[in-house]
């Protein structure tokens, strides 16, 4: 019977597949906040690194215009 079918495919949606993507979801966004973390931690590392660069190159005497970000 088609209705029969269609409640066990409701019921199999309610009972797994809303659960799952909810998990799904949830590991998505952390991933997301990991990624946004990692990024700032890499501009503030490069832009250490750009310092340091300039920092060396007056140190050798060598001229160097800065380049916009």
């Amino acid at each position: 019977h088609p209705t029969a079918e269609l409640a066990a495919l409701l019921v199999r949606n309610v009972t797994y597949e809303v659960p799952a993507l909810r998990k799904q979801i949830a590991r998505c966004q952390q991933a997301q906040q990991d990624l946004a973390r990692r990024e700032e931690e890499c501009q503030l590392a490069a832009a250490e690194l750009r310092e340091r660069f300039y920092a060396s190159c007056k140190q050798y005497g060598i001229t160097v215009s800065p380049r916009a970000p």
